[in-house]
């Protein structure tokens, strides 16, 4: 007998200190401090701005190759349209008077993806040029840059730099280099 108790008393002796052990972690475990909290806000507020940065950077670069690919699609439109037609349209909501339309009349409004689009002409007396425009709606957020395509076909930013050819292709009054409408194209020298 004597030796069950002791057993007895061993095992609850046993079960009371885990027991107690175990109370005693729960009532020494704390939470998180202030100062901890704050640290953890502040990394993740500074990641957030930093990948916000890089989205409307990237999406600003998205608008901008949009806008060129509709410029060169909008030129081909111009070929075909001045090929069935006697002279260049002067506007775009002359595009989708046709049966089938040569655009859709969404872009014939002039805006697309950030970017409105307008024709211009050099000269209104030649029926045979034409420059196309596109203009930011909101200058650097949905872009940073103008282009234009005149009836070459070569796409130009504001600076009159030809994309991907990394040349001035004209100057303005005053001899400045080229910064878009109102340039006058300079042959390449050959």
């Amino acid at each position: 007998i004597s030796l069950c108790l002791f057993f007895f008393f061993q095992m609850e002796n046993r079960f009371f200190v885990k027991r107690d052990m175990m109370r005693r972690k729960i009532q020494n475990k704390r939470g998180f401090t202030l100062v901890e909290l704050m640290i953890a806000v502040g990394i993740v507020i500074l990641l957030v701005a930093l990948s916000i940065k890089g989205l409307m950077r990237s999406r600003m670069i998205a608008n901008e190759t949009a806008a060129i690919e509709t410029l060169q699609t909008l030129h081909s439109v111009f070929s075909s349209y001045r090929f069935a037609n006697p002279a260049y349209p002067t506007d775009l909501n002359d595009l989708v008077l046709d049966d089938p339309p040569y655009i859709d009349a969404a872009l014939a409004s002039g805006t697309r993806q950030g970017y409105e689009f307008s024709v211009a002409s050099f000269d209104s007396a030649d029926s045979d040029t034409f420059t196309l425009r596109a203009i930011p709606s909101n200058p650097g957020i949905t872009g940073s840059r103008e282009f234009y395509v005149m009836v070459s076909g070569e796409i130009y930013d504001q600076d009159g730099i030809i994309l991907g050819g990394g040349e001035v292709v004209g100057t303005c009054e005053g001899g400045n280099p080229c910064q878009g409408i109102g340039c006058v194209p300079t042959p390449p020298d050959d």
